[in-house]
């Protein structure tokens, strides 16, 4: 685990200056101490941990099941971390996230699938993806990312 608390300075700065006042969707992860630090103006945030996905030790505080139903009826493909983002986006009208590390593969897979599958769209989604710059795998050369780096 990094135990430098960085991350919840500069991530809170981020949130604090791009992405307030808008649900936030924040991938926990183990390896990076991250905390949200008091005063950010941030609607409300939805935390996932897609370890605890595969699992299987995590709650929903929303009953998933006719979603889950619905996307078996039209025999669309979907795991649990697609179906946890498609439930962010329709609930809580989640448009900005943050991802970590490792997980920045799975997630743009899921979401972009998931932003399809979705009742509702943003026109303003949002992405911070926290990397340690020396770790950063091939997941960035995917599509998703076209256009859209700006790094802090």
């Amino acid at each position: 685990m990094l135990l430098d608390q960085s991350w919840s300075l500069v991530l809170s700065a981020i949130i604090g200056s791009y992405l307030n006042e808008s649900t936030i969707c924040i991938f926990w992860n183990d390896k990076f101490e991250f905390q949200l630090l008091q005063g950010a103006d941030y609607a409300s945030f939805v935390g996932i941990n897609i370890q605890s996905l595969k699992n299987q030790q995590c709650r929903d505080v929303v009953d998933i099941g006719l979603r889950k139903k619905a996307l078996q009826e039209k025999e669309l493909p979907f795991d649990d971390l697609l179906l946890k983002i498609t439930i962010s986006i329709e609930v809580t009208h989640c448009e900005t996230f943050v991802v970590f590390d490792e997980d920045i593969g799975q997630f743009v897979d899921a979401f972009t699938k998931a932003s399809v599958y979705s009742i509702w769209r943003s026109l303003h989604n949002k992405f911070v993806f926290a990397h340690v710059a020396h770790e950063l795998k091939e997941c960035c050369e995917n599509r998703f990312f076209e256009g859209k780096k700006e790094t802090f």
